[in-house]
């Protein structure tokens, strides 16, 4: 094993050293959110209730804490996949660990990765198909609680009428542009699916905010 060496003037040594430590703090810090989520988030709770009624169990252990350098996302959602023998991989929800994000944001992450996966299981979401993404990240956006009113305050966006609809199509466009193959004309599949997507909750009876 090579490693860097120590220098007395904080050189290369220290600094891997206090990255390393600040990198383990944050994935503790990270799954201690998840686990806070999993079991007192409301929403978390609810649809892995619904997942589970479509037969679609989400497990503790498929919630993983990753670090996610020179990606702009907090979490993200990984469908099963067929391995070379042709045994199906399980689903994945990874949550960023090095976002600096607080447990608003971390229930909101996990709410929003779970409603793809709600849609996966539901109708087999084709991943290649931009307007399929492009609804799923309409439906996340509109019922994790991102685009509640104090959330797009703090980002600075402020309008007493149609605020959530705005955020909605925002951040739905910023998921879809970072999609390979969407990115082109990501405002324009996010608005041919948004109206019926923004509309249907499911399984929510209605938007929780």
């Amino acid at each position: 094993m090579s490693t860097t060496s120590s220098s007395p003037d904080g050189g290369p040594g220290n600094a891997a050293v206090d990255n390393a430590g600040e990198a383990e703090k944050q994935l503790s810090r990270c799954e201690e959110m998840v686990q806070y989520s999993l079991q007192r988030c409301p929403k978390v709770k609810f649809m892995r209730e619904k997942l589970e009624k479509l037969g679609c169990e989400m497990p503790t252990g498929m919630f993983a804490c990753r670090p996610c350098e020179g990606m702009d996302i907090s979490g993200g959602f990984i469908p099963p996949t067929k391995g070379a023998d042709g045994k199906p991989s399980r689903a994945e929800v990874v949550l960023c660990s090095d976002k600096g994000v607080n447990q608003t944001m971390m229930d909101h992450t996990m709410a929003h990765e779970l409603i793809h996966a709600y849609d996966q299981c539901r109708v087999k979401l084709d991943r290649t198909n931009c307007l399929h993404v492009a609804c799923t990240e309409i439906r996340a956006s509109n019922t994790s609680g991102e685009c509640s009113f104090n959330m797009e305050v703090r980002r600075g966006h402020l309008k007493w009428g149609g605020q959530q609809k705005e955020c909605v199509k925002r951040r739905a466009e910023l998921s879809v542009k970072a999609t390979p193959g969407c990115s082109d004309k990501a405002a324009e599949y996010v608005n041919s699916a948004f109206k019926p997507c923004y509309y249907d909750t499911e399984p929510y009876d209605k938007n929780p905010l």
